[in-house]
């Protein structure tokens, strides 16, 4: 099992790379964010909104 979840983890982040390195996710740097408000947490993670740049 432990060996599945492995070869799990390679696939999405060869994926998570390949979307990067073509460009399809955009990367933002963290402080041009403003008025960040956190929406909702869970045992996966927190859920936020923000305004981005001057808007």
């Amino acid at each position: 099992m432990a060996a599945a979840k492995q070869i799990d983890e390679y696939v999405y982040l060869g994926w998570l790379e390949k979307a990067i390195s073509e460009k399809y996710i955009k990367y933002y740097n963290y402080d041009k964010f403003t008025n960040r408000e956190e929406i909702s947490s869970c045992s996966y993670g927190n859920v936020s909104r923000a305004s981005w740049g001057d808007s």
